[in-house]
């Protein structure tokens, strides 16, 4: 399953304001914080079947742990500075309530992360033609996500 980040048109000239109580992502953590959205997006356009019923390691764990953590499918080839500088963003994106990380058992290496409201928040200010109802449906198909799903349909999906 090839995957291209660039499914979503980032709006760079609009900075999106950040939630009254979290810090702004920077520039590696805006990148981790689209690349989810995108993931997202990919997930509900898979057929209900696939989605629901797939083996597939990818699908199977993004439906039951998270989106799983993958900078080279989502970026393309990066150096070792640049996978500790994601590394160290999405320890960031979790210090200020934006995503959770889950680790390996006995290990913080992470394999998989999962948006939180503010972090999916922060995504559609930033890219603000994504259809949030295509977010919601991939949101309703995880174990992890149906109540981020109607937290979203609760505020309307009004960054």
């Amino acid at each position: 399953m090839d995957f291209v980040l660039d499914t979503i048109e980032f709006d760079e000239r609009r900075e999106p304001e950040p939630p009254a109580d979290s810090a702004v992502p920077d520039t590696y953590g805006g990148d981790v914080l689209q690349a989810l959205l995108c993931r997202l997006i990919w997930f509900a356009s898979l057929d209900e079947p696939v989605a629901t019923y797939s083996r597939q390691p990818e699908v199977a764990g993004l439906r039951h742990h998270g989106i799983p953590y993958a900078t080279c499918e989502w970026f393309g080839p990066v150096n070792d500075k640049q996978r500790q500088r994601y590394s160290r963003a999405t320890m960031r994106l979790e210090r200020d309530g934006y995503v959770t990380r889950i680790t390996e058992p006995r290990r913080d290496r992470i394999t998989h992360l999962r948006p939180t409201l503010n972090g999916l928040m922060w995504a559609f200010r930033a890219s603000p033609a994504t259809d949030i109802d295509i977010v919601v449906t991939a949101l309703r198909r995880t174990e992890w996500g149906r109540g981020l799903a109607d937290d979203i349909e609760i505020t309307g999906g009004d960054p």
